[in-house]
Parts: structure tokens; C-alpha cells; sequence
């Protein structure tokens, strides 16, 4: 899977690892993603997220 999360303490760690299409965003993705979302929901903690490919925000 592309996406993974864990728990480091108080802490949910979310990495996004698609470098070869620049993290774009799947629809297996994006369940995994709410999964992760719904995992946390009703705790009050921190979240760090990172990927290993670079981002570009249109603008």
C-alpha cells in the first residue's frame, strides 16, 4: 500500500510513498486515507505526514 500510518506515542505518522507518480493521489489512497482519519477521529493528537517525492501546488 501507498499510503501507511502508525502511532509513536501521542503522535499518528502518516507517509505517502507513490515517488513515481509524485504522490498523486489514488482512490486506494484516499480510502486508506480516510481510514487513517477515521482511526484518530475521536483522539486529540498530533499528526505528522511526509512522502518521498516532491509536491506542486498550482497557483
Amino acid at each position: 500500500m501507498n499510503v501507511r500510518h502508525k502511532k509513536n506515542g501521542a503522535v499518528g505518522i502518516l507517509t505517502l510513498d507513490r515517488p513515481e507518480r509524485l504522490n498523486a493521489m489514488s482512490h486506494a489512497m484516499w480510502d486508506a486515507l480516510l481510514g487513517f482519519i477515521n482511526d484518530i477521529a475521536d483522539h486529540k493528537e498530533g499528526v505528522a505526514a511526509h512522502g518521498k517525492a516532491a509536491a506542486a501546488v498550482p497557483g
